[in-house]
């Protein structure tokens, strides 16, 4: 894996960096992560071009930091899919060398702009197709809102007129 990122970064000048650890000894892994990507200064300085995958076996906690040259092509949706999508799946069956394997995989592709694999897709496809429903019942709600708050807004329009001693129009 070590010549692999070494000829993406050569060919790309991103840089990808793995760092496993036992625990984190209770340090916030947030933390921990920018620490670790801010001293081995991982990105081209001035470009933050660069992506950390920090994994501590122990605690079963992990995380992808990206530098903010990168946020554009690997935000935060994205990352998550690759952690729960390719590398939590190889974790849970005790494969660790493979869910880092499969992970850094994925992350090199989209920082390439190539696509991930077909679940991947269809998984953000049928989130994509959810949020579009959420979305028109939303809509579908506010019209049918509108029209109940206009035909009530006559009556107590004329209801205030009257209130106030004058007719309506």
């Amino acid at each position: 894996m070590e010549s692999q990122l070494a000829q993406f970064e050569q060919d790309t000048g991103h840089q990808v960096a793995v760092l496993t650890i036992p625990t984190l000894d209770g340090e916030d892994i947030e933390g921990f992560s920018i620490r670790v990507a801010e001293s081995w200064k991982i990105g081209k300085k001035g470009v933050d071009n660069g992506v950390i995958l920090v994994v501590a076996v122990k605690d079963r906690r992990l995380r992808l930091e990206v530098g903010y040259g990168l946020v554009g092509v690997v935000p935060d949706a994205t990352a998550k899919t690759i952690i729960s999508d390719y590398i939590v799946p190889r974790f849970r069956a005790q494969d660790y060398a493979g869910g880092i394997i499969s992970g850094i995989d994925a992350v090199l592709k989209v920082i390439k702009n190539e696509p991930l694999p077909e679940s991947a897709r269809k998984k953000d496809s049928k989130q994509g197709s959810e949020l579009n429903s959420i979305v028109m019942f939303a809509i579908t709600l506010a019209v049918f809102g509108l029209m109940a708050f206009a035909s009530t807004g006559n009556r107590r329009r004329n209801s205030m007129w009257a209130t106030h001693g004058r007719r309506g129009p």
